[in-house]
């Protein structure tokens, strides 16, 4: 639940948007391009935890070159095609993601 808070929190935070009632989000204006990242590294850090995977990549190479981070290695693969989706898409669908995710336990 404190995670789910934090978020809620850093949502509100990075875009001029406004919580409701029901626990949704009003957007108040588009994300520019550093907001845009920003926004893509939350939803990946929040779905595949991106940032211990990379820091496990970048900290034991030997350990990620081997066969026994190959669950870690998918992991990496799907996170990476799950950004360049993302990069793809609209603030809409990006803002909608955020949100879904800021209402997610």
């Amino acid at each position: 639940m404190h995670a789910a808070l934090d978020f809620e929190s850093a949502l509100l935070e990075l875009f001029s948007c406004k919580k409701l009632p029901d626990r949704t989000f009003r957007i108040e204006a588009t994300l520019a391009r550093g907001q845009r990242t920003t926004a893509i590294h939350r939803i990946l850090d929040q779905r595949f935890f991106l940032h211990a995977i990379e820091e496990l990549q970048q900290k034991d190479y030997e350990w990620w070159d081997s066969t026994r981070s190959r669950f870690g290695r998918a992991v990496y693969a799907e996170a990476l095609r799950e950004w360049r989706r993302l990069e793809a898409a609209s603030d809409d669908d990006i803002l909608a993601e955020l949100a879904a995710l800021a209402r997610s336990p």
